[in-house]
């Protein structure tokens, strides 16, 4: 059985109660990763309870961002707009920000040059601690 410790949750699942964290919690579940936004027009407001409702079980919280970016102009923006949900969803400025980073393939080198842009202005922003995400 592979093993779980991490669970990502966005406006899809709803708001994860105390509850269901503790309930994880007795499967291995230590961390939560939290959607946050996506481009810059979504703010998940499921984040802020499913995040507040994490800490009262114990959990370690972080979140992410959707990216829709194709430039670095976007991937600032879109950067800017992850920090502040971050923020106003209550997550500590050492909580992870993760990229998800799916939609968009420019190639190696555009794609690394956005990437960093998004990072760099993450940073900027106060939240030192960042990953990234992308599928396959």
């Amino acid at each position: 059985m592979p093993h779980y410790d991490v669970v990502d949750t966005s406006n899809n699942n709803g708001t994860m109660t105390k509850a269901n964290w503790l309930s994880m919690k007795k499967y291995g579940v230590k961390a939560m990763i939290a959607k946050l936004s996506e481009g810059t027009y979504f703010t998940d407001q499921t984040a802020k309870p499913s995040i507040r409702n994490a800490i009262a079980a114990g959990l370690h919280v972080n979140g992410y961002h959707f990216a829709r970016f194709t430039t670095a102009a976007g991937a600032k923006a879109e950067a800017q707009m992850a920090a502040r949900s971050a923020l106003k969803a209550g997550l500590g400025k050492n909580s992870v920000i993760v990229l998800d980073f799916e939609t968009t393939n420019s190639g190696w080198n555009q794609n690394s040059k956005i990437v960093k842009a998004w990072i760099n202005e993450v940073h900027r922003m106060g939240y030192p601690k960042t990953d990234v995400y992308t599928m396959g």
